[in-house]
């Protein structure tokens, strides 16, 4: 339950500091969607609501977000969400992030960024390099930055100095000077994270990363000698080819302590089906992996033998337990349909050890309700299945009828299927 005082009551009584604190700010339009949800309880400004883990503050003001280091000297694990960062979320980074000496975890997430300066994002990275305890870091800019690849850089330095530094994760948002020469500075000081077990990037819509930012930094990842869990976004790259994916899955069949991965190639319109193929056949290799999930919609035009012959390369998958694909094209040369994903699933039922089973098709040409039905054979057969999730955009030969026609029958045939998701758009 949310407490609803005022933030100055809530200082005077010196409430306890929490080990792990959520702070979401939120303006006026967000603040009033959460409480209709009944996630918050009141909207008012100056108004404070915690729990044993999370703050929401609404509206801050420079006075609001001053008191919140009531809360903060003792926190281990600290996630703050700003719909928005102007100067007041600034200074409130630059003066209080520095002081939680015993933080571990941190994650920063802003979902309109377009008055974060390079000036402002510089002194972010400053503040967060003086964690020395920190061994979790997630930096996530989602929309609209104003930050050149200069202080993208200069942040991956900084991360340098952060000496216990095992899981990192970045997301930046349409940064057109983010060249190769950049990529290359960002690796050297990547390689000088030693204790580095999990990495996750994500360059969407980067327009000037392309076939030699990918060779290079999937080359490095050989150098993490810790390295178990990798997550590449490419979202928009559309200078990525077939000779960067091609040279990418080589250097990843290579990680063979692998046991999560996960790719996003959605929009890199230059990647032909045949690599799309090759570059499965890389994967397969990786025989520890336990997740995998790949995303390449309005990437490779893939036919209903492209999709069979994909699927049959994962074969070689056999400690795999969840799998999550993402296939399909808006393009009109894309000829995908009931057959193909009839083969991809006949594949994934015979993993033996998948236990999550996940798939988004998106304009297929042809699928309908009697598709669904002979799903039921192949799924009914996973006897291992835990979870499944299918998910169909644009198909109009589906109808809700015929989702709940298969729901039903599948728990019917597999009483061990505890999640069963099946949705059409």
């Amino acid at each position: 339950m949310f407490v609803n005082q005022p933030l100055s009551s809530c200082y005077e009584k010196r409430i306890n500091p929490v080990k792990n604190l959520q702070l979401i700010v939120e303006n006026d339009y967000q603040t009033r969607l959460m409480q209709k949800r009944g996630l918050i309880h009141t909207a008012r400004k100056g108004k404070l609501n915690f729990d044993k883990s999370s703050c929401i503050v609404t509206e801050p003001s420079e006075k609001s977000l001053r008191l919140l280091k009531t809360f903060l000297p003792n926190s281990r694990a600290l996630d703050l969400f700003f719909y928005s960062i102007d100067e007041a979320e600034t200074q409130f980074l630059q003066k209080y992030i520095p002081r939680l000496s015993h933080l571990k975890k941190l994650a920063i997430k802003a979902r309109v960024c377009n008055e974060i300066d390079d000036q402002k994002f510089t002194r972010m990275s400053r503040s967060i390099m003086k964690l020395k305890q920190l061994t979790n870091l997630s930096v996530n800019l989602v929309e609209y930055s104003e930050i050149s690849s200069d202080s993208i850089t200069k942040f991956f330095h900084y991360l340098t100095r952060i000496p216990y530094l095992q899981a990192l994760s970045f997301q930046i948002f349409e940064c057109y000077t983010l060249n190769n020469d950049a990529i290359s500075k960002i690796i050297q000081d990547l390689k000088k994270l030693s204790l580095l077990e999990g990495l996750a990037v994500d360059f969407k819509n980067c327009y000037e990363v392309d076939d030699d930012s990918l060779i290079s930094l999937t080359e490095s990842f050989s150098s993490f000698n810790l390295l178990k869990a990798l997550k590449l976004h490419l979202k928009g790259c559309y200078n990525v080819t077939d000779h960067g994916v091609q040279k990418a899955g080589e250097s990843l069949s290579l990680l063979q302590n692998l046991n999560q991965l996960e790719i996003n190639f959605d929009s890199c319109f230059d990647i032909t089906e045949a690599c799309f193929i090759q570059f499965g056949s890389f994967l397969s290799k990786l025989k520890n992996l336990q997740y995998l999930k790949i995303a390449a919609i309005d990437g490779p035009q893939m036919s209903n033998q492209g999709l069979k012959a994909f699927g049959d390369t994962l074969v070689g998958l056999v400690n795999t337990k969840i799998l999550d694909i993402c296939l399909g094209s808006w393009q009109p040369g894309s000829t995908m349909c009931e057959e193909g994903i009839l083969n991809l699933v006949e594949v994934a039922a015979s993993l033996r050890g998948l236990e999550t089973l996940k798939l988004h098709l998106w304009a297929l040409r042809t699928f309908d309700d009697d598709g669904l039905l002979k799903l039921l054979t192949l799924l009914g057969s996973m006897t291992q299945l835990k979870e499944l999730m299918i998910q169909f955009g644009k198909c109009k030969g589906i109808t809700k009828r015929g989702v709940c026609n298969f729901q039903n029958r599948l728990k019917a045939l597999n009483s061990g299927i505890s999640f069963v998701d099946i949705k059409s758009n």
